[in-house]
């Protein structure tokens, strides 16, 4: 008689979770496009780094910002700090980290500190001028991923997108709830790598 081994049953309830907050998260992502006119992108943790895993964009409008589903972002993302920011395994976030150059390093390091202080990420602003803000979203152990708002410089200010900031707070609070998790208990956990 054939049973599932325990790593088969974790990757089937870690498959299950990752569908739960992607189901969860959706519409609270309509919710910011349509009041903000931004793209919303959720990012999960892939095997070395955050991965795209659903976009809402406004088509409202003639242009937009987008990411492609499915893109592994670069640790110099946003969302790739709030994880690691909050990573329950500070020894990978660490191995990452040791990747980049000592001066990047040092820079994304520092960003780390006041995104746990903060709980929000940006805005961050490329070299080709798309600029980000990110939250963390938690389940009941641990980050399972983020929500961001992706639009220009000029419409995510680095200066003052307050009103986006607290939307964006709020929304991955309303999915966090729902996900079980709550930022306190991570907080208070002392994930301070």
């Amino acid at each position: 008689m054939f049973a599932p081994g325990r790593l088969l049953l974790q990757l089937g309830a870690f498959a299950i979770g990752r569908r739960k907050v992607i189901q969860l998260a959706t519409p609270h992502m309509r919710d910011l496009t349509r009041a903000t006119g931004l793209t919303v992108v959720l990012s999960l943790w892939g095997p070395s780094g955050p991965v795209v895993s659903h976009v809402e964009d406004d088509e409202s409008h003639g242009t937009i910002v987008t990411v492609r589903v499915g893109v592994q972002l670069t640790l110099s993302a946003a969302q790739a700090q709030v994880f690691l920011a909050f990573l329950p395994d500070q020894l990978t976030a660490d191995r990452l980290l040791g990747t980049l150059p000592a001066d990047q390093r040092m820079q994304v390091r520092e960003r780390i500190a006041g995104i746990r202080e903060r709980r929000m990420a940006g805005p961050i602003v490329n070299a080709r001028g798309i600029s980000v803000i990110a939250a963390p979203v938690f389940d009941t152990s641990a980050i399972c991923a983020t929500l961001a708002f992706v639009g220009t410089a000029h419409l995510l200010p680095v200066d003052g997108s307050t009103r986006e900031t607290a939307l964006l707070s709020e929304a991955a609070a309303r999915v966090t709830a729902e996900m079980g998790g709550a930022i306190t208990d991570v907080l208070e956990e002392g994930h301070h790598g």
